[in-house]
């Protein structure tokens, strides 16, 4: 089996569980920044060929990568929560890759979005879409659709439309609630509404959701927490469920396990 390997360099440790990495799986293909770390040459994120991604970071590194390159992922948490990751680099995960190189593990698919504007494709998050006024304090009137019926119009800061995974991330933040990953869903949220009435929306992830920008001030859409991009009222705003799941290698670990070890750790 051939690896790909991409570290966030930020992480200083992350220079040191490269070095293991490379020295215990020997055949193992280096993202470009990553090979710096240890003084070796590598190849553009794009162009990364391995059958499994390791992936050493926290979960916006993941999501990062997904932005990039979508082929089996191995998440190794460098980060803080991590709640994407199978393991920590502070765990003992030498036991995983053994286990990867026996390929006793499972592939998890999970659900991602396609984010279009004006019928072009921006791209596919893996978290959520966020539509938000580009200057605090500026209320944004956005009406929602679903398959070309209006639902509701809302007056906030901003509208989110979350995965089910996304539910545990900047959703949850503002009032999603928490939805199992195999509940086949979008959950619309409405960053500090101008009403008392505004509540969380799921629907089918079978639905088409569009939005559409009432008031004509500057406003930006950003898929996973990346690139900002500028949009306006003539824009048409559709997300719909992705043909491409990301694909999350597990070991035994449960989306339970991972809510209660993670999410409330500090309680």
């Amino acid at each position: 089996m051939k690896y790909s390997l991409i570290a966030n360099p930020e992480h200083s440790e992350n220079e040191i569980h490269v070095a293991k990495i490379v020295e215990k799986l020997k055949d193992v293909e280096l993202e470009a920044r990553t090979a710096e770390l240890i003084g070796k040459e590598g190849v553009s994120i794009d162009n990364l060929s391995g059958d499994v991604l390791i992936v050493l970071g926290g979960d916006g590194t993941i999501l990062y990568t997904l932005q990039h390159i979508n082929i089996p992922i191995f998440p190794i948490n460098t980060g803080s929560v991590g709640f994407l990751s199978e393991t920590a680099a502070n765990n003992d995960y030498n036991r995983y890759l053994d286990e990867l190189e026996k390929k006793n593990y499972e592939i998890e698919d999970v659900q991602r979005i396609d984010l279009f504007c004006n019928k072009l494709k921006m791209g596919t998050a893996l978290n959520e879409v966020v539509l938000h006024a580009a200057h605090v304090s500026r209320i944004q009137t956005f009406e929602i659709k679903v398959n070309d019926q209006s639902i509701e119009t809302v007056r906030s800061d901003g509208i989110i439309i979350a995965t089910p995974t996304g539910s545990t991330a900047y959703a949850m933040s503002v009032g999603s609630p928490i939805i199992n990953p195999n509940v086949p869903c979008f959950v619309i949220v409405a960053i500090a509404p101008y009403s008392m009435n505004s509540r969380p929306i799921i629907i089918s992830d079978e639905e088409t959701l569009s939005i559409k920008i009432l008031t004509d001030k500057e406003t930006v859409m950003v898929m996973d927490g990346q690139e900002e991009i500028a949009i306006n009222m003539e824009d048409d705003i559709e997300i719909k469920r992705s043909e491409e799941p990301a694909k999350l290698i597990r070991f035994s670990t449960s989306f339970f396990e991972r809510m209660n070890t993670k999410l409330r750790k500090e309680e």
